[in-house]
């Protein structure tokens, strides 16, 4: 059973990504291969699942990996289906985020990094300016900043 509060959180993750990519909902809406853009406020709403089989369409026209965007969904619309992939398959890693694995590995030389309390909030820090940075990168092109 899909929760409101669930369902709400990735409907704000959708609104958020849309804004992001500046993409009007016409464009989202053909990319997905819908005629009327009315489904794609739908979606922003929370009022209408994104179906699965749109996903891969939804993250390319969105420009997010599409691994992320599948689990994000699964995770809001079945999140017991979700645990067992996970528990039979593993985590879903993005490309994106195999990547900083890959960085994190070759600047430590293949170390095994410490991450005790002071190197994580270190890092928290980046990632949060690195956000920032993404958020007035939206507003500078008119969009909204919703959390």
């Amino acid at each position: 059973m899909l929760d409101k509060e669930a369902k709400q959180r990735f409907a704000e993750d959708l609104e958020r990504l849309m804004d992001l990519s500046g993409k009007p909902r016409k464009e989202i809406a053909v990319a997905l291969g819908y005629d009327n853009a009315n489904v794609i406020s739908m979606f922003k709403k929370g009022t209408t699942k994104v179906p699965f089989n749109r996903i891969p369409a939804l993250a390319k026209v969105l420009e997010v990996d599409p691994k992320w965007l599948f689990f994000r969904a699964m995770k809001e619309y079945e999140p017991e289906l979700i645990e067992v992939i996970t528990e039979i398959y593993g985590q879903i890693i993005t490309d994106n985020e195999r990547r900083l694995l890959e960085v994190v590995r070759e600047e430590t030389e293949f170390q095994n990094p410490r991450l005790d309390a002071e190197r994580e909030q270190e890092l928290r820090q980046l990632l949060h300016k690195w956000r920032m940075k993404d958020e007035v990168e939206l507003l500078n092109r008119g969009g909204n900043v919703s959390r």
